[in-house]
């Protein structure tokens, strides 16, 4: 068994001493020592001196070193100037601990920081896709609701909402409690005519360390192709989309593409017409179902003003060169 090394503290520096009898305090004294009393139960002062020849050692286990009060014992710090090669625990890889003592490295190994994220985030809109025109109004009143990973370390009252894009800007709610979610809000006017208009919701909690915390929710404005048949082949004769029958829609979310699939067509005569937004490309082709059949589909107007439920706008116009008179799905590229 090796020999234990034995520490006195002279002139505040712990130093080796060899000599095996060194004096031992008694345990009341150690204790006292350790909580920054001298023997004589007399506070000790952050620069005072510990005289006694006490073992480093025999201080060590009696618990706590409470190093500020004794100033004979002075805490070392990291003097190793190399980032850290790799993440343990609570450092990581590339932290430098220059500075840092020990107990202060253990800390950041064991207990580190828990950085604030969402978990959740919903404004509590129906719908996060609206046509051209199409507005938010019919939901007068919002109940926001979020949740979030390491609450605690939000700062108090350090949750706000805010909105941005191309309908505007602006500040929904400020200073709100973590913990009340969901909250009530009024809900703005956010409407856009133009295909590609939207407006981006951001949540944000403001947390004790590093940058706040966010998640966010966006409504985008679309256009929809409209595909359906009338009786006429005068295309300026259809000024309304509630003018075509046995047809459907559907939203396109590219911002060039039509593509569109299973556009479905019921059974009744007339000429069909596919309505395309002219912010898209131009149709390259048009299929029936799953075959290969490609009826003919001409161009028959490269703007034309049409109003869907909520606006008017220009569409490119493509109509079949006959009446057709079954039901069928239109796929469309």
């Amino acid at each position: 068994m090796a020999e234990r090394q034995n520490y006195i503290v002279r002139n505040g520096v712990a130093q080796p001493f060899p000599i095996p009898d060194a004096p031992r305090p008694t345990i009341t004294e150690m204790r006292q020592l350790l909580r920054g009393y001298d023997q004589q139960g007399t506070l000790l002062p952050n620069a005072a001196i510990i005289t006694n020849d006490i073992s480093k050692v025999d201080i060590l286990r009696c618990g706590t070193l409470y190093a500020d009060n004794i100033a004979g014992i002075v805490a070392e710090t990291w003097t190793n100037p190399e980032p850290v090669y790799i993440t343990i625990g609570g450092v990581d890889a590339g932290s430098v601990l220059t500075g840092k003592t020990a107990i202060e490295i253990l800390e950041m190994m064991l207990y580190p920081y828990l950085d604030v994220s969402f978990i959740s985030f919903n404004m509590g809109f129906p719908a996060y896709t609206l046509e051209i025109g199409a507005s938010t109004s019919g939901v007068p009143i919002l109940f926001p609701s979020w949740t979030l990973n390491n609450p605690s370390n939000v700062v108090a009252n350090g949750i706000s909402i805010s909105y941005s894009g191309t309908v505007g800007s602006g500040v929904l709610a400020s200073s709100v409690d973590p913990g009340s979610s969901p909250i009530i809000l009024f809900n703005p006017l956010y409407s856009s005519n133009t295909v590609g208009g939207n407006v981006t919701f951001t949540i944000s909690a403001d947390q004790v360390e590093g940058a706040n915390a966010t998640a966010t929710e966006t409504i985008n404005w679309r256009s929809k192709i409209y595909v359906g048949k009338n009786a006429s082949s005068d295309y300026t004769t259809i000024t309304n989309f509630n003018q075509l029958s046995y047809g459907s829609s559907q939203f396109i979310t590219s911002s060039t593409s039509p593509a569109a699939s299973g556009l479905s067509l019921s059974a009744g005569a007339g000429y069909v017409y596919i309505f395309v937004h002219t912010s898209l490309n131009s149709i390259t082709s048009v299929s029936v179902g799953a075959t290969d059949q490609t009826p003919a589909f001409p161009l028959v107007s490269s703007s034309n003003t049409v109003s869907n439920a909520y606006n008017s706008s220009t569409y490119r116009v493509y109509r079949s060169s006959n009446i057709l008179n079954g039901s069928f799905t239109l796929n469309i590229t």
